[in-house]
């Protein structure tokens, strides 16, 4: 089986759904667009450029949402403000609160504990260093600039309602965690597990003052 068939985002439009739950993916977006910009119009303004004017645009993100098109507006933007003013030319949190849910279950005996010693997740986070050291080893790019962004990330609209918040929150780590737990664990015990046991996890955090962060990377390549 291939890991497409596994790791996938939540599809669809419901309430646990990736394309209603990546408002942390849209504050990302909204955040680096000055960055955005600013590799746009490095790239139309160097001599190198092509004589057609035309270039490729890829968003490779997790999977379709706002964030795209806030993405692609933002390359447009850049692309039409530097051509007329040149005249022709956007956790470790996650998986700890997660695996004290599925412990809940194993302890009510929903769920056996040779399924929870035997799941694999396939997720690492690399630091700054890793990643400057892999683009250099690699060769085929140069790392122009580098900024790490650290964002509430904790059912932003779930307003002051620490319970709503975590019910919020349990919603969006489902849009990109249940692939992978379904295949494991089987879709019966999804709906307790993020609705019920993740949700009241991360709804008493929030209650007693925890903040759930996320840490993005933004990096600008340039070929070299």
């Amino acid at each position: 089986m291939e890991v497409k068939d596994v790791l996938f985002m939540r599809r669809g439009v419901g309430a646990s759904s990736y394309s209603r739950t990546s408002t942390f993916i849209q504050k990302i977006a909204l955040l680096t667009r000055p960055v955005v910009t600013s590799a746009v119009r490095s790239l139309l303004l160097e001599q190198a450029f092509p004589s057609s004017g035309l270039f490729n645009v890829a968003d490779l993100g997790c999977a379709t949402g706002p964030s795209t098109f806030v993405f692609m507006s933002t390359v447009i933007d850049a692309e039409s403000s530097c051509c007329e003013g040149a005249g022709s030319k956007e956790s470790s949190y996650t998986w700890e609160f997660l695996a004290k849910a599925i412990e809940s279950l194993v302890s009510e005996g929903e769920v056996s504990k040779e399924k929870l010693d035997t799941l694999n997740v396939p997720y690492y986070t690399a630091s700054p260093e890793e990643v400057r050291s892999i683009v250099e080893a690699e060769g085929s790019f140069a790392v122009e600039s580098m900024e790490t962004l650290v964002l509430e990330a904790g059912g932003g609209s779930g307003g002051d309602d620490p319970w709503e918040r975590g019910r919020k929150s349990a919603d969006q780590l489902r849009s990109f965690t249940g692939s992978i737990i379904a295949h494991h664990f089987g879709e019966e015990i999804m709906d307790r597990l993020y609705g019920v046991k993740l949700a009241h996890l991360l709804g008493d955090d929030f209650a007693n003052g925890g903040q759930r962060k996320g840490v993005t990377m933004v990096t600008v390549l340039k070929k070299t």
